[in-house]
Parts: C-alpha cells; structure tokens; sequence
C-alpha cells in the first residue's frame, strides 16, 4: 500500500492507497503453460540411419522444433536418425519451451545368413591377414555394421575375385545373405 501525504490548512491526513499493477513483477508467462510434448517414433533398420521422431505439442500454439543442438524448424518431423537418445525442443509464438529426451531404437534380431556370415568374417578376414596395410592389419569388419556396410565389397572381392580363397560353400554363405537382402536380420 502506498501512503499519501495530504495537507488541508494546517491539518495533515495520511490516506492510504492501493498499490498499482506497475508495482507488482509480472507473472511468468511460461510458468502458467502446460506444454506437453508427444512423439511418435519409427526406430532404426539395425545399421542404418532410417530413424524417425515426430513430435505432437500441446498447451500452446505456434511451435517451433528442434533436434538436440540444431537449429529450431517449422517441422515437427526428424529423419534420418541413427539409433540413440535425443532431445527435443519445443518453442510456442512467446518464446516458452520444453524439452524432451526421446529414444530411437535399433530393431530386429539379428538373422541367420547374416550370423552366417559373420562367423565367416571371423574365422577367415580376422586371421589372414589379407587387410594389412603398412605392417598393420585394420580390422575392416570391426563392427555388424561395417559388415553390412561392406557386404558388397566383400562379395566383389572375395566371391568374384577369390582373394580370400574361399570354398563354394563359404561363398555360398555370403551370396546367400546377401541375396537375402544382406541386411543385419537377414
């Protein structure tokens, strides 16, 4: 309240006011909003980038999204993405954002051909040494992945050329897989 000072003649009366609005701090205007962050997830092909989060935001209007760091879009659809967490962002017309950690998961077990092959790739490329390069031998099939990412190469090489020297069977193997699809859950 706000005390006022009034002088009539050589009479003196304090009378008491109401403070004003300018007085008050205002209300956080985020504060009061319930934004409220949905998603709908397409989880990754085991060793590819075909991931998808699409976000639904309610509580406001006018959103803007955005992907870990990035940069905010008028999209609420991310692709492309790999296997992992990533955080969300929503902004509403005023400014006010949430934030949310959504997980893309790699999906399918792996398959049988390409179990197959692995194994092959492990008891054939890891000990002959048929990679070295410089007196070293990089282990170019190190993950599921860089088999998958390879399966081409390794036909061309060790199917078609022979380099590995390998039996009708084993090339039968990689084929196989790779006539399958030669994907992880192939």
């Amino acid at each position: 309240m706000n005390k006022i000072l009034l002088t009539i003649g050589l009479v003196s009366f304090f009378i008491l006011g109401c403070s004003t609005d300018d007085d008050a701090p205002e209300p956080d205007k985020c504060s009061m909003k319930n934004i409220v962050i949905s998603d709908s997830v397409i989880h990754v092909e085991n060793c590819k980038n075909n991931g998808t989060i699409i976000v639904t935001a309610t509580g406001s209007t006018d959103f803007t999204y955005k992907l870990n760091n990035g940069d905010l879009q008028v999209s609420n659809r991310f692709d492309n993405l790999s296997a992992g967490t990533y955080e969300i962002t929503v902004r509403d017309f005023e400014g006010c954002e949430r934030t949310q950690n959504i997980t893309v998961n790699a999906g399918g077990a792996m398959g049988d051909k390409f179990s197959a092959v692995k194994a092959l790739v492990a008891q054939k490329c890891a000990i002959s040494g048929c990679h070295a390069a410089n007196g070293t031998i990089p282990n170019i099939f190190s993950t599921d992945c860089k088999i998958v990412e390879r399966g081409a190469l390794m036909k061309t090489k060790a199917v078609d050329s022979n380099m590995g020297n390998l039996s009708t069977n084993e090339k039968s193997i990689i084929l196989a897989w790779l006539n399958a699809g030669g994907k992880f859950t192939d």
